[in-house]
């Protein structure tokens, strides 16, 4: 499968699934053995010291923010509860004030949603 088509597969995915988390993200690259998992992590642009995924490859997350970039979807925050339903959260405190004064590193989970 080449980027495009794997792009429109996450895309579709997204589309028919609201409300999806990176761990179920995961789950799809799994099923299409795309190797995903890396050392980069997805960060909200405002405040580096929020991270929004951890552990992908930067292949990866550049797909993700070229559909974000392209107006197909969005993120939008979500309870970590969802993540822990899914069966797999980050290892940082969780984000509890606004994003912009992160003083230090912390988690805001997100989810993406078809635009």
């Amino acid at each position: 499968m080449n980027r495009e088509e794997l792009k429109q597969t996450v895309l579709v995915f997204i589309q028919s699934h609201n409300g999806t988390s990176y761990a179920e993200l995961e789950r799809l690259l799994d099923r299409l053995q795309y190797e995903y998992r890396g050392r980069h992590e997805a960060r909200a642009g405002a405040n580096p010291n929020v991270i929004l995924w951890a552990g992908w490859n930067k292949e990866a997350l550049e797909l993700i923010a070229e559909l974000i970039t392209a107006g197909k979807i969005e993120r939008t925050p979500c309870s970590p509860v969802l993540y822990a339903i899914d069966g797999a959260m980050l290892h940082y405190p969780i984000l509890a004030e606004d994003p912009f004064k992160a003083s230090f590193t912390q988690w805001l989970p997100v989810v993406f949603n078809a635009c």
